[in-house]
């Protein structure tokens, strides 16, 4: 049996990250249980931080601890936002490119009437606002309203709940995270100098 090792930089207990002149990262992995491969949760750390763009950083997380952890990453560029909100944020579904590739991510309800958002080619947030409250048993995110550098979105939602906010005098946002069920629950941003 080949023992597996990895390629680890003496200065840390980070896996190497091998950039090829592609620009194409790999990553050292061991096979795990039955052949599957392990990456053990330093590798996921190196790998996230490896693929963070320069001078991003997350901000927030507004609402509850309820439903499941959701990140969609930085992106080059967001495209289109579709919001599903009646009296609270149901979904979020965005579509943004990320090297060159056009992704879409759909977090909390699949079962929503969508207000869509498609932003310019020249157009990308610089605010987000809303609010959270506790309904039905939940602590979720209530309304939310995205501001660009071009226009307003929202408000989505219904009023009330604790505000929080997020403007920016400059840089954009590039992407968002949070916790959802069948409802976004929780949400927070990544930032991003122009």
């Amino acid at each position: 049996m080949t023992r597996c090792t990895r390629n680890r930089n003496p200065a840390s207990s980070a896996p190497t990250v091998n950039l090829n002149p592609s620009g194409n990262r790999s990553y050292d992995r061991c096979p795990g249980p039955r052949g599957v491969e392990a990456i053990t949760l330093q590798d996921k750390i190196a790998i996230l931080e490896h693929t963070q763009k320069a001078g991003e950083i997350k901000v927030g997380l507004w609402g509850g601890n309820g439903g499941s952890e959701w990140d969609m990453g930085a992106a080059d560029r967001i495209t289109e936002i579709k919001i599903g909100a009646v009296e609270a944020i149901d979904a979020i579904v965005i579509t943004f490119i990320r090297n060159d590739q056009t992704e879409t991510k759909h977090f909390g309800s699949i079962d929503f009437k969508p207000y869509v958002i498609s932003l310019q080619e020249d157009e990308y947030l610089v605010g987000v606002e809303g609010s959270v409250d506790t309904m039905w048993g939940l602590t979720l995110v209530r309304n939310l309203t995205l501001r660009t550098n071009k226009d307003s979105y929202g408000p989505f939602g219904s009023s009330g709940g604790i505000p929080f906010s997020v403007p920016l005098v400059s840089g954009k946002i590039i992407g968002f995270f949070g916790r959802a069920g069948e409802m976004i629950e929780a949400i927070g941003v990544y930032l991003a100098p122009n």
